[in-house]
């Protein structure tokens, strides 16, 4: 099984529900959205992310029904002070492992025609407020791993 990675996505503001298109599928122009599309257990994530109080917490769309309401803690207890620019490896609740989220995505927003993804949500902690390490445009990224697309 071959992982890939989604684009990352990040910020450099902790208000809370800033959405995001993650973009997880790039197909060629007017292509259809893949039949299937799995995202692994794990979110990698790097940043301003070096105490328990420093973290992100991701929602999928509502009308996801195999991912709907699960939020994600992308730091949780595992910040093991991640202040810098290496990615790390988060894990996600153990009930949420390899989640197809072919049901949820939605095409760009941005117009780009055959590129598929999902909209999500994020509110970062306060604390995550006023640093980014160096080689980083953001205060945080997170990204998704990709384990299988079927179309």
């Amino acid at each position: 099984m071959t992982v890939q990675k989604s684009d990352s996505i990040g910020s450099n503001n902790n208000d809370s529900g800033q959405t995001f298109f993650v973009k997880l599928f790039q197909g060629a122009l007017n292509s259809p959205a893949p039949t299937v599309l799995r995202i692994g257990k794990y979110i990698d994530f790097r940043g301003d992310l070096n105490s328990p109080s420093e973290f992100v917490m991701v929602k999928f769309p509502d009308d996801c029904s195999d991912i709907q309401q699960k939020l994600i803690n992308v730091a949780d207890s595992l910040w093991f002070n991640n202040s810098n620019n290496d990615w790390v490896i988060g894990m996600v609740p153990d009930n949420w492992a390899v989640v197809d989220v072919a049901d949820c995505l939605v095409e760009d927003p941005a117009g780009s025609s055959g590129n598929w993804g999902l909209n999500i949500v994020v509110d970062p902690s306060d604390n995550v407020n006023n640093y980014y390490p160096s080689g980083m445009t953001f205060w945080w990224e997170i990204r998704f791993n990709i384990v299988d697309v079927e179309n």
